[in-house]
């Protein structure tokens, strides 16, 4: 965890000279790697993630996201993230898998992977540093150590995208996230380093 943070404050540093503070513009798209931390005050319990994070903007205000994160649950142990939309052909075939044709449930589980997670806004997309609330009202969240396993859960939130040129950016993030079924209410802080915008190629 340590030398994830020293390698974000290192990028800062070195490309902070030739910083080139756009923000993202319609029809492109940011792959992001991302950390986060949650603690939930109610049991005294925390969780920590890491994992990979997808926008596609339609709009300079608007996008649809999608993450994929791994890490440890302090009371259910191992546990997941991501979207049911990509969690969705796993169901499909283990249901599905010997009743219907192998085509019709190849496209229905491209279908189901196309299902955002999220949502994220870009309030001031043109100006230096950008605000993103964001929303994430289905997530997909496994925990080994509880049954049923996977749970569902939301998270509400901001992101502040400060873009440091080359087509990468800082996202640090604050939010809340619920696990619906268990009441399980927790404060999430996060940051993320954007690896990839084609923006940046434009």
């Amino acid at each position: 965890m340590r030398q994830i943070y020293h390698l974000l404050f290192i990028l800062t540093v070195w490309n902070i000279s030739s910083t080139d503070l756009l923000a993202q513009t319609e029809n492109s798209f940011q792959v992001e790697a991302m950390t986060e931390g949650n603690y939930y005050w109610q049991d005294f319990d925390w969780s920590a993630t890491t994992g990979v994070g997808f926008n596609y903007w339609f709009t300079d205000h608007i996008a649809i996201n999608y993450e994929f994160q791994l890490g440890y649950d302090k009371q259910y142990g191992f546990t997941m993230n991501t979207g049911w939309g990509q969690l969705a052909p796993v169901f499909l075939y283990s249901e599905l898998g010997g009743t219907v044709s192998g085509g019709f449930l190849g496209t229905l589980s491209i279908l189901a992977l196309l299902i955002p997670e999220g949502v994220t806004f870009a309030i001031n997309p043109y100006d230096d540093l950008v605000f993103m609330p964001y929303l994430i009202p289905f997530e997909a969240q496994y925990l080994s150590d509880d049954s049923p396993h996977v749970r569902c859960s939301g998270e509400v939130g901001l992101k502040m995208h400060y873009r440091l040129g080359n087509g990468l950016a800082l996202r640090p993030k604050i939010g809340l996230r619920y696990l619906y079924s268990k009441q399980r209410l927790g404060i999430e802080i996060g940051i993320g380093m954007v690896l990839l915008d084609t923006e940046a190629w434009d």
